[in-house]
């Protein structure tokens, strides 16, 4: 029976309909999206338990999976639990019932999935039906408070008929903070703080009930979280969100050490994960939002190594056109140079940050980044003595200014902006304002900075409307209002409990006006803040005679978080690239060795993947230039694919099997289908073959000049 069983799956059409294209799925749209590899048993999710009506024993551990990671928001991996439950038992409601779960953030994708649980409503007990019949009366609702009283009411009715069920009532408190910001606020934080009370005291370590508590307090009272903030991160410890949820509480109490090591171990839970899976960093949700706030934790508390490591990692990361791209705001490359133009000027390292100007913080090509480029490695300039070079870095500003305010003023192209209305007018100009604002403050800053009269560089400082407090102090004594500038000082001092460099900087203040004995209280509260930090710090390097005199005996060290160095690396790197073989032999190219561009194509008769060769065939003489081989593989057999070789400037292979595509994951294994694929393999210091950039999809990889320009970024790092 399995012989005829694996023929079949040889020799059977790769889509059960013809009018699927290749690639997509032939369930629906909403099966296009979201994992498309099986499900494994993942050590760490979670103590949950949802029982289901199933008579597949795995199937049931893959919906206590799927639910434990709905309730640390590990979306992705939550829906692919759910599929691998599906697969092993296709009448089981619930798991379509988790696929909507998984996308709570995705309405069109979750009412699909919500449709098929419906279907199979029938074959579920009563209890599954209350729980399809939540999310029913949720997406029959419109948006807001009708929607969320629906919700809320049809969970009630689990809690009320099932009061034995722990998952009730801790999706009951989950619905009141979800809701709380979509139309129906949190009248009683209390109330929704007995509901998981309940939950803890019938599951001590339950996940969800952590994580709700946490986000129940943080903006009210983060100390109500503290228990929470404890205990998330062992109740589910291979979850990154986990770890980093309890950051928030210990930012909120202005315990920086202890949130920078939560958001550490998010790191690196989230790099075991990569590493283990081979997934880009741009596909983890949440990653770069952790990485950078833990670099700002880790500035506070003078761990710049490991902030500038972390900050070189976000640039580092591949960028993608739809995922991550440095036009956008909040993606990784933008974000990691933001931070390390912060740290490393904060911490006065300015050798530091004019060695990265030419390679790490280099133009990007982005003007609002430009700005804040233009604004660091000026100080930078002027703090070393090199007036011309900080001079260029204004003309480069007053260049930006003079752009913007160009465009503020230009006139209207065609007559139809002419009746635009008022509101889009004021929102257009608010928006140039929003622009030149940071122009201004910069060009203030440096045309400070640079003035050699003390009064006049105070007059400077003070059209700019960001200056750090610190600063303005510093500027303040060099003109001799000394009474302001120990007020000043204090001031940001005071307005950053736990923070390092606005109290370092007010002790150093006050050995500048003779108050050693307030600057040894200063330096009491400074040492505990900085027991982690680097050495040779330039400000703590000139406090080191203040230290020394005013001895602070600390407690005990004791890490917030044990061997946190087991969870992972604390930097992503590309993972591992499988072997490429043929006939038990290695392809006859430099793979390892020269930089290779991988594309997994569905066939000839594809028509998108004859587009995606085409467009790759354009600019392979640009890719040889840059010493790119592309290579392509087909799912086709050798004799289907000779009859097209001849059309393409590159080699192609044939895997009728499926093998390679598989082992490079361009594979749906649960419809057994082939994906489309495209890599750059690329070998590290060490000559081990790895995966640099990878797309892996429904639909085939067309943009070749953005992968041309990306794969010569990337291997600039190597």
């Amino acid at each position: 029976m399995k012989r005829l069983l694996l023929a079949f799956l040889l020799t059977a059409p790769l889509f059960a309909d013809d009018d699927t294209p290749a690639g997509h799925s032939t369930h629906g749209e909403a099966f296009n999206e979201g994992p498309r590899q099986q499900a494994y048993l993942i050590p760490g999710m979670g103590n949950v338990t949802f029982p289901v009506t199933t008579k597949v024993p795995d199937a049931q551990l893959f919906v206590n999976q799927g639910v434990a990671q709905l309730h640390s928001f590990y979306y992705f991996e939550a829906e692919r639990s759910f599929r691998q439950a599906a697969a092993l038992d296709p009448d089981l409601a619930i798991a379509y019932w988790g696929m909507a779960m998984a996308n709570v953030n995705n309405e069109k994708r979750a009412k699909e999935f919500l449709a098929r649980a419906e279907k199979l409503k029938d074959k579920a007990s009563p209890r599954e039906r209350l729980w399809v019949n939540f999310l029913t009366e949720w997406y029959k609702n419109s948006s807001g408070e009708k929607r969320a009283r629906a919700a809320i009411k049809a969970l009630e009715a689990i809690v009320n008929d099932f009061p034995d069920d722990v998952e009730g009532k801790a999706f009951l408190a989950w619905a009141c903070y979800h809701f709380n910001d979509k139309g129906l606020a949190i009248s009683s934080h209390q109330a929704v703080e007995s509901i998981i009370a309940e939950v803890l005291r019938a599951n001590p370590m339950h996940p969800g009930a952590h994580h709700y508590r946490i986000h129940l307090w943080d903006a009210e009272k983060a100390g109500r979280a503290n228990e929470s903030a404890l205990k998330f991160g062992p109740s589910a410890p291979g979850i990154a969100h986990a770890w980093h949820m309890p950051g928030h509480i210990w930012t909120k109490l202005h315990r920086f050490d202890d949130a920078a090591q939560h958001q550490e171990a998010s790191a690196r839970v989230d790099h075991a994960q990569m590493i283990r899976d081979r997934t880009m960093p741009y596909q983890i949700h949440n990653y770069v939002h952790n990485n950078q706030w833990c670099m700002q934790d880790l500035m506070y508390v003078g761990r710049v190594r490991d902030a500038v490591a972390i900050g070189e990692n976000l640039i580092e990361i591949p960028r993608h056109p739809k995922l991550n791209k440095i036009e956008d705001g909040g993606h990784a490359s933008r974000e990691g140079r933001s931070r390390l133009f912060e740290v490393l000027s904060k911490w006065e390292l300015w050798d530091e940050l004019l060695a990265r100007s030419e390679t790490y913080l280099a133009p990007s090509g982005n003007d609002d980044d430009e700005v804040k480029r233009l604004r660091a490695t000026g100080a930078a300039h002027f703090a070393k003595g090199d007036r011309e070079a900080g001079e260029k870095c204004i003309a480069g500003l007053e260049a930006l200014e003079k752009k913007e305010r160009e465009k503020k003023e230009e006139p209207k192209k065609d007559e139809a902006k002419k009746d635009e209305p008022k509101k889009d007018e004021k929102k257009k100009d608010e928006g140039r304002k929003g622009k030149l604002k940071p122009i201004e403050n910069a060009l203030a800053e440096l045309r400070a900075i640079v003035e050699e009269d003390p009064k006049a560089a105070l007059e400077k400082f003070g059209k700019c409307d960001d200056l750090r407090k610190e600063v303005l102090a510093r500027a303040q004594l060099r003109a001799g209002e000394k009474d302001k500038a120990e007020k000043t000082a204090k001031q940001a001092a005071d307005g950053a409990e736990g923070q390092a460099i606005p109290l370092a900087w007010y002790a150093e203040i006050l050995l500048e006006l003779g108050k050693k004995k307030e600057a040894g209280e200063a330096w009491k509260k400074l040492a505990p803040i900085v027991r982690h930090a680097d050495r040779n710090l330039p400000v703590l390097k000139r406090l080191e005679p203040l230290a020394a005199e005013i001895k602070v005996e600390l407690p005990a060290d004791k890490p917030a978080i044990d061997q946190i160095e087991k969870l992972g690396p604390l930097a992503w790197k590309p993972p591992l690239a499988p072997p490429v073989n043929v006939d038990g032999k290695l392809l006859n190219h430099k793979f390892g060795e020269l930089p290779v561009l991988m594309i997994f194509y569905l066939g000839s008769k594809c028509s998108h993947c004859v587009q995606q060769l085409g467009k790759f065939a354009a600019v392979a003489e640009e890719f040889s230039k840059e010493g790119i081989e592309v290579v392509a593989w087909s799912s086709e057999t050798p004799e289907q694919l000779a009859k097209n070789s001849a059309k393409y400037p590159f080699p192609l292979f044939a895997d009728p099997s499926l093998k390679i595509f598989k082992e490079y994951r361009c594979y749906d294994d649960f419809e057994k289908t082939p994906l489309h694929g495209t890599f750059l393999i690329d070998a590290d210091k060490s000559g081990q073959a790895r995966i640099r950039w990878q797309d892996i999809s429904y639909d085939p990889f067309m943009e070749a000049p953005f992968l041309l320009a990306e794969c010569k970024r990337l291997l600039s790092f190597r």
